[in-house]
C-alpha cells in the first residue's frame, strides 16, 4: 500500500491502476467517476486499448452539464473515455532489448538504461511517457521518432534489492502497457 499512489493515474478522461503491480486488486470491481469532461454525448470507454464490452463496464451514465462520467468497472486496469466512434491505438511492448533484460548490479555505476521495443509508444502533444521498473520511476525517458522504441534510464541505487521486475510504460491520458518479469537485476 505504501506504493499505491505510484500505481494509480487519474487525468483527462483516463483512470488506471497498474493491476500487474497490485495483483490483490486485479479482479475487484469499482465504481469509477471521471470529472471535467466535455463530450456532447455518452463517450466510448476503452479498457486496455480495446473498446470496453458489457463484461468490462456497466451502469454507464454521463451528465453533460456537470461533465461527469460514472460507470462500474468489473476489474482494474486502465480506462479511457473518448468521443463516440473514435479509434484508439493500443500500446504494446514487443520485446526488451537484449542488453536490458539482465542488469548486473554495480554500486559504483550511477545508472543503467533499458531499451523497450513496441507499438504506439510515442506520446502526443501535451502528453508524457513515463517508465516504471518495479515501483521505481525512470529519471530519464526517450522515445524514437516512429514510436516503436523507448529508452528508460534508472539510478542503479534504486535496485540494491536484486530481483526480477515488471516494466510499465505509461502515456498520460492515453494508456499503459506492462511486461511482467521484464528485467532482472542480479
Amino acid at each position: 500500500m505504501s506504493n499505491f499512489d505510484s500505481m494509480v493515474k487519474m487525468q483527462d478522461g483516463y483512470i488506471s491502476l497498474n493491476a500487474s503491480m497490485a495483483t490483490d486488486f486485479q479482479n475487484y470491481g469499482a465504481q469509477l467517476t471521471m470529472y471535467g469532461l466535455n463530450f456532447t454525448e455518452i463517450p466510448d470507454i476503452y479498457v486496455n486499448g480495446q473498446l470496453a464490452t458489457s463484461s468490462d463496464v456497466s451502469n454507464i451514465s454521463y451528465n453533460q452539464n456537470a461533465g461527469t462520467l460514472t460507470f462500474d468497472a468489473s476489474h482494474w486496469s486502465y480506462y479511457r473515455a473518448v468521443t463516440k466512434g473514435s479509434k484508439v491505438k493500443a500500446m504494446s511492448i514487443r520485446k526488451i532489448g537484449t542488453k536490458s533484460k539482465v542488469i548486473r548490479y554495480n554500486a559504483n555505476k550511477n545508472n543503467f538504461r533499458v531499451k523497450v521495443q513496441g507499438k504506439n509508444l510515442k506520446p502526443g502533444s501535451g502528453q508524457t511517457l513515463q517508465c516504471t521498473l518495479g515501483y521505481e520511476q525512470a529519471t530519464k525517458v526517450g522515445v524514437s521518432k516512429n514510436g516503436k522504441a523507448a529508452y528508460c534510464v534508472f539510478p542503479m541505487s534504486y535496485f540494491e534489492d536484486k530481483g526480477t521486475f515488471p516494466l510499465t510504460l505509461t502515456i498520460s491520458g492515453k494508456g499503459e502497457v506492462t511486461k511482467t518479469s521484464a528485467v532482472r537485476i542480479r
